[in-house]
Order: structure tokens, then C-alpha cells, then sequence
């Protein structure tokens, strides 16, 4: 976001710019952008132990409840019934506590915004069917990435990575590539992301796209962060074409 705003006073147009920045950085609004999109997912602002009742009411079972400019996984909890949504505000908020005391720079989002979002949990039980995976790989896990570059707002995909499964709930454990999803996926992935980055409005930058196969074989949205991929990459395969 500081980038964004840089190249903004600097007149500069080979930057996200400042409004797609600021969309990809929070989760809220990006779900606000996507609205209506059947790839995105039913969502509710979190900013107390009441909204997320009142959220968990209107959504339904089960959900994840993360920060809304959270990274990695951080203090995010899938909630499975009513009996878990007891006391998970204040739980979140102890966990991203916790984190900024042991790593501030990944947690400095919270400074900047320090509300909560409460999605619906996609059900995913299709992936035997979506993808080869060798038998001597570690499990995968049903969600995947997208890489690409955004160059004057034209979305140009670079490679499809397969993810291991999180660790501790939402933890990410590392990725794959090339991918072993099947060819239709991985074209529909791509323009499932394409369309996703001309709503948020990013206009020059990396992009690293979150997607999941539910339990009807169709892909989902999960996040777009404009940068690259986070997590170490194993087995370097060709860019996609």
C-alpha cells in the first residue's frame, strides 16, 4: 500500500494503484468487490463476539473467522457448530496479540486495520476426482494458487501451484509445481482469476491468487494478495501457457 500511494504523488502508472491496493490488502473489501461473482464466498465484517453471532446466524455453519488483513493463516479458526463461536472474538484477538509481540512485520496489518471477516467454509471432498497426484508426494490439499502478473490491467498467468496440507487448522506447509490439476480446472482457475483482479482494479503488479475445489467440483475464490507467492515452491515446472 505505501508503494501504491508513492507511485500515486509520483504520477507513476506502473503500480497497483492506490485503490486496487487497498482492496487486495483488506479481505473485507475484497469480498465487497467480488460480490455477487458465484467463485466468491458469503462473508460478514467481524468487530465483536456479537457481530460474529450475528454473522454465524446468517451465514450458517461451518466458517472461518480471520483477520481482515491478516497473511498466512495468522489467528484464523474454522468455526464447525455454534458451541465453537463462544468466546472466538476474543480468542482471534489474543492469537493476533500474541503474533504481534513475535512478529511484528507480519502482523502489522492488524495496526492498520484491526477487524475481523467471518466466511463460509468450503466443503471439499472432490479432489481424487480434479488431479493426479504421485503417491510419493506428501498429501495435497484441496485449495491451490495462482501466479501471475497484472501489466496496465491485463492479467497474464505465469504458473499453477499445488499446496500441501495447513498445518495446525490454517497453517501453510508449502506448494508444487507444476500442477497436477486436471487442464479444464487450471484454464477455468485462470479466468475465474482474471476476472477477479479487473474487479479489485490492480493495474500494475505481481499477484498471488488463493483458490478451493468444493464439494461440487467447482472452484472458489479464496484471496488475492498483489504479490508474489509467500510459500517456498518445490519442483519448478514450466510457466503455464
Amino acid at each position: 500500500l505505501p508503494t501504491a500511494i508513492v507511485a500515486e504523488d509520483l504520477g507513476i502508472e506502473e503500480s497497483p494503484s492506490f485503490e486496487g491496493a487497498r482492496n487486495a490488502r483488506s479481505k473485507i473489501r475484497m469480498r465487497e468487490c467480488w460480490q455477487g461473482k458465484d467463485w466468491s464466498l458469503k462473508f460478514a465484517e467481524v468487530t465483536s463476539q456479537d457481530s460474529l453471532e450475528k454473522a454465524a446466524n446468517s451465514i450458517g455453519f461451518p466458517l472461518i473467522l480471520k483477520m481482515a488483513a491478516g497473511v498466512g493463516g495468522l489467528a484464523a479458526e474454522v468455526l464447525w457448530s455454534r458451541g465453537t463461536v463462544e468466546g472466538a472474538y476474543d480468542r482471534a484477538k489474543a492469537k493476533v496479540m500474541r503474533g504481534m509481540a513475535r512478529l511484528p512485520d507480519i502482523c502489522q496489518g492488524f495496526a492498520e486495520d484491526d477487524r475481523f471477516i467471518v466466511e463460509e467454509f468450503v466443503a471439499t471432498d472432490n479432489l481424487e476426482t480434479a488431479s493426479q497426484w504421485p503417491s510419493e508426494l506428501p498429501q495435497r490439499a484441496p485449495y491451490f494458487s495462482v501466479e501471475g502478473i497484472v501489466f496496465k490491467r491485463q492479467f497474464f498467468p505465469v504458473a499453477i501451484t499445488d499446496r500441501y496440507p495447513r498445518r495446525a487448522g490454517c497453517v501453510e506447509s508449502g506448494a508444487v509445481t507444476p500442477s497436477r490439476l486436471n487442464p479444464d480446472l487450471q484454464s477455468q482457475a485462470i479466468h475465474i482469476t482474471n476476472d477477479a483482479v479487473g474487479l479489485l482494479g490492480l493495474r500494475t503488479c505481481a499477484i498471488h491468487a488463493e483458490l478451493i475445489i468444493d464439494s461440487s467440483g467447482n472452484l472458489r475464490m479464496l484471496e488475492i494478495a498483489a504479490r508474489t507467492g509467500g510459500v517456498s515452491t518445490f519442483a519448478p515446472g514450466p510457466l503455464v501457457s
